[in-house]
């Protein structure tokens, strides 16, 4: 079971065990690398090689994720949102391997979109998981009652509004 550090200042508090470790070190890596890929020149080198090593370390993340149940004992929700981001990267690579070989630009832009769902995916699963653990503590102010479906209605804003961009800045290809 957890037996997490009641300080949420203490690494212990929020990582338990070494694939809770690496889990984390490799979400918070892939947090920060994420936006700097996205800004980067398509298909230049640097954006191919950061984009495989972002990849591959998204593939560990979930992993990891499969592999951690410290939040009830059991799978859940985390386990279920890690299968459906695989369910994105993998695709996401494919198409850019079809995109290499065909230049058809809606294989770059199916890319294109599903990198953007698995980096939105990394974010949700981060804020959910901060917001779960402190709630355990009882470090929210807000009863759960009331604060898991505010958190539910913001996480599905916000992916409303990244279909919505993705809709628009893709349309024209």
């Amino acid at each position: 079971m957890w037996t997490a550090s009641p300080d949420p200042l203490s690494v212990a508090f929020w990582i338990s065990g070494a694939t809770g470790g690496v889990h984390a070190a490799l979400a918070v890596i892939c947090l920060i690398l994420g936006p700097f890929i996205f800004r980067r020149r398509k298909g230049d080198k640097t954006h191919k090689f950061l984009g495989r090593i972002w990849a591959f370390m998204m593939l560990v993340l979930n992993v990891t994720a499969l592999m951690t149940y410290d939040l009830n004992g059991r799978p859940n929700l985390f386990h279920f949102f890690a299968v459906v981001n695989l369910c994105a990267l993998i695709p996401a690579f494919l198409f850019i391997r079809k995109y290499t070989k065909t230049r058809n630009p809606k294989h770059l832009a199916q890319h294109q979109e599903l990198m953007a769902w698995a980096y939105f995916g990394l974010a949700a699963a981060g804020f959910w998981q901060m917001v779960t653990t402190l709630m355990r503590f009882d470090l929210v102010p807000l009863h759960p009652r009331f604060f898991m479906p505010l958190m539910g209605a913001l996480t599905g804003l916000a992916a409303f509004w990244l279909a919505r961009y993705l809709k628009q800045r893709l349309a024209n290809v």
